[in-house]
């Protein structure tokens, strides 16, 4: 039984959402990744061995959501992924500077952002998911079907 979607059905899965759905999921990840190269730019003190290879790749995201005929197909994959990341780690970082507001600085700035930019994208987020699930309940018919 067929659990998992492969690459390739996510995005034939993005490609099926209208155009305006589209457009906001590309422009979620667009401002996701801008956000994270200003995050690591802002705070010189978390310059790190992490911080070239960091945005270095939210430059990459940057570029494949530019250039969609070129991103591979599990730049489609992580779109939910990326979702949830935003939601718990940037959720908790926030959650953390209510608790200690010494700990407010330009991290809990991007965090911010990022959670604002959730708030404003998630409908075509779930339209995606939805999507998603859609594609997965046929492919888990088909296959049972297959087995008959």
């Amino acid at each position: 039984m067929a659990f998992f979607l492969n690459r390739e059905q996510y995005k034939a899965a993005f490609f099926a959402l209208t155009q305006k759905n589209q457009r906001f999921l590309r422009l979620f990840i667009a401002l996701l990744s801008i956000s994270g190269c200003a995050g690591c730019l802002l705070n010189w003190s978390l310059l790190t061995y992490w911080t070239i290879p960091g945005i270095a790749l939210d430059l990459t995201w940057l570029y494949w959501t530019l250039a969609l005929k070129k991103a591979p197909s599990f730049y489609f994959a992580c779109i939910p992924i990326a979702f949830w990341f935003v939601l718990i780690f940037d959720g908790l970082d926030v959650v953390s500077v209510f608790s200690s507001p010494d700990s407010f600085g330009p991290t809990a700035i991007t965090s911010v952002v990022n959670l604002l930019l959730i708030a404003i994208f998630s409908r075509a987020i779930f339209i995606y998911r939805k999507q998603l699930r859609e594609l997965k309940s046929r492919a888990t018919i088909d296959i049972t079907e297959a087995e008959k």
